[in-house]
């Protein structure tokens, strides 16, 4: 048996040039005259929010896409003027907040537009705001019954400007495309209707995530939010979709180093649980990262990993701080050796849609949990 004496790290590494590549990709591919607005709540899936933004404002976004107040005020923190949207919209006791940061929310409500309205009006400014319609997504927006009447209403109000109506797709990375198609009818009824009053709602009406952007080329309208395409993770393919994906490069790698390495002899039991039992003599080795740090417990007998470039299968339970990994194969590996869990190394990568599958989830969960809780760096591959 033998052991490090170096302190156990875990690491997740974002390569910033991946994540400028991706976005100049996806603004080409949406066209000339086609804005772009970077989606980058959540701490940027993980990325991080500020330096993501950096990136994609000096690679060419037209907006920055956030949840809420906080990570707004994160964003106008460093110093980036580039108009930002409240996509999860704001409480009305933020009005004069919005107005001070310059900020366009999303908007579903009357109440709420009239609180901006008057904040606007207090302050001798213009509030844009982003009108959402639910078009079959079945959470924010109001409803399609309901959409020109609201879209004309809010237009009247002094101190709103309507930017732009938009909505989203619920299943445009799905195996069909029908139900796209019903909600780009849906939405097209709404700008018809409006088309044909005197009501001028703005310039721009917007609707595609990445599938959309990737998958819909007649969903991509005046402006595009790509979020998961972003960071290097193309959305599942529909499965009657024509169209090639460009190719996007995957900004994150999440790395430890083995902190021991032993020898077990056939019949012992490994983890909690007993979960798995070596059938014969094995090498196993042992990384300090397991369920705390975002690498989900689902994973149990079912992971892998990357040591001295070759892939090594996970054995028993994901523990809370622990994992253990077969490494009778590569008896080459030694205590304070590199362990990637996502990324690449050497010829050998693992991606975050391989881990997602095999946990049972989404690559994005995969990139919020391991971005979320462990130490981050920067760097620029090129």
């Amino acid at each position: 048996m033998t052991s490090v004496d170096k302190q156990p790290i875990r690491l997740v590494q974002i390569d910033l040039a991946a994540l400028r590549h991706n976005l100049i990709t996806l603004k080409a591919l949406a066209g000339p005259g086609v804005k772009m607005l970077a989606v980058v709540k959540s701490d940027a899936y993980g990325h991080g929010l500020v330096p993501a933004s950096q990136v994609f404002a000096e690679a060419g976004a037209d907006f920055l896409g956030v949840f809420d107040l906080e990570e707004a005020v994160s964003i106008r923190a460093a110093g980036l003027d580039l108009p930002v949207v409240l996509m999860g919209g704001v409480a009305a006791d933020y009005a004069e907040e919005v107005i001070r940061l310059r900020l366009s929310p999303v908007i579903w409500d009357v109440a709420t537009a009239r609180c901006l309205a008057a904040a606007a009006v207090k302050s001798g400014r213009s509030c844009r705001v982003h009108i959402k319609v639910d078009t079959g997504m079945g959470r924010l927006g109001v409803t399609i019954e309901e959409a020109v009447d609201f879209i004309q209403s809010i237009s009247t109000l002094e101190g709103l400007s309507v930017e732009a109506v938009m909505s989203h797709l619920a299943e445009a990375d799905g195996p069909e495309v029908d139900y796209t198609r019903v909600q780009e009818g849906r939405f097209q009824s709404v700008t018809d209707q409006l088309a044909a009053t005197s009501c001028q709602p703005g310039t721009m009406w917007h609707l595609a995530n990445s599938a959309g952007l990737l998958y819909h080329p007649t969903a991509r309208l005046d402006l595009v939010r790509p979020g998961i395409a972003l960071y290097g993770s193309p959305p599942t393919r529909p499965r009657d979709c024509s169209h090639q994906s460009p190719t996007l490069k995957p900004a994150m790698t999440f790395k430890s180093r083995v902190i021991q390495i032993k020898e077990i002899p056939a019949g012992a039991a490994i983890g909690y649980g007993c979960t798995f039992r070596a059938q014969g003599r094995m090498r196993l080795a042992v990384a300090p990262v397991g369920y705390r740090d975002g690498f989900f417990r689902a994973l149990s007998n079912k992971g892998v990993a990357l040591i001295r470039g070759r892939r090594v299968p996970l054995i028993g339970s994901v523990c809370m701080n622990l994992t253990m990994f077969d490494i009778t194969q590569v008896p080459e590996v030694l205590p304070g050796d590199e362990i990637v869990f996502l990324g690449q190394q050497g010829r050998g990568r693992i991606m975050a849609e391989e881990i997602a599958a095999a946990a049972g989830t989404i690559s994005y969960e995969v990139y919020c949990a391991l971005g979320r809780l462990n130490p981050r760096e920067y760097l620029w591959s090129d």
